[in-house]
């Protein structure tokens, strides 16, 4: 499961590092096995009033996916952002 603000996040990222041709890659080699929660109103402020609420350091990428994992019953994350742990979820190696 992911969230499409961090859709946003990797394409920004790979375009940025490695070019256009390596966001068109992921858009269609590994974007369609993703299962995407796409962010609307609701999500969105939840998340904002996350970040907003937050004493620590957070993206408003990173406010989403809290607030979507939360929303699910999600306990677990496959992540290298230490924000996931220090929010309480456990990560997966």
């Amino acid at each position: 499961m992911s969230t499409s603000y961090v859709l946003v996040e990797t394409c920004a990222l790979l375009d940025r590092r490695m070019g256009r041709e390596a966001v068109r890659r992921f858009r269609e080699d590994m974007a369609p096995l993703l299962d995407v929660v796409w962010v609307g109103h609701e999500l969105h402020e939840n998340a904002m009033d996350l970040l907003l609420a937050s004493s620590r350091s957070i993206s408003l990428v990173d406010a989403a996916s809290f607030s979507c994992m939360e929303r699910m019953g999600l306990d677990r994350a496959w992540a290298i952002d230490r924000h996931f742990d220090e929010q309480g979820f456990d990560i997966v190696d």
